[in-house]
């Protein structure tokens, strides 16, 4: 009588799982990526037809609130301020453009009194910044 000889199996990874694993991956990435979001003060732009994005980089955002508070990169400053700060962030970045936000419900006065601030201090690169205008005629 002869024994039988035992044959070893290959050890393998079983494929069938591993797309399961790939999209347990993708969402746990999905939902623990942290987006960068723009944490300004809370302001409702006045609306546009057409909106032109800017790019991120060589830009400072400059907020007015409805009550007149003026935040620049999310630090709240005095208008007087105000040109000594962006004196030297022009001077730090000459292609430096002003991303200005301002509340529809901000007095157009104090928006004037800012304009004039940022041109004291030779930040003459000012975009606009506005919500997209939804809706039929």
């Amino acid at each position: 009588m002869q024994l039988q000889k035992k044959t070893k199996s290959k050890p393998e990874i079983p494929a069938a799982s591993m797309s399961d694993i790939a999209f347990l991956l993708l969402i746990f990435f999905m939902t623990t990526t942290v987006f960068n979001v723009d944490r300004g003060p809370q302001i409702k732009l006045p609306s546009a037809e057409k909106v032109e994005k800017t790019k991120r980089k060589d830009t400072i955002a400059l907020y007015v609130d409805r009550n007149g508070n003026i935040n620049v990169d999310g630090r709240y400053v005095a208008l007087e301020l105000l040109p000594d700060i962006m004196t030297e962030e022009v001077a730090a970045n000459p292609n430096l453009t002003v991303i200005f936000k301002a509340d529809r419900g901000a007095e157009y006065g104090r928006l004037m009194e800012v304009f004039q601030q940022l041109q004291k201090s030779r930040a003459y690169k000012i975009s606009l910044s506005t919500e997209l205008e939804t809706g039929g005629l």
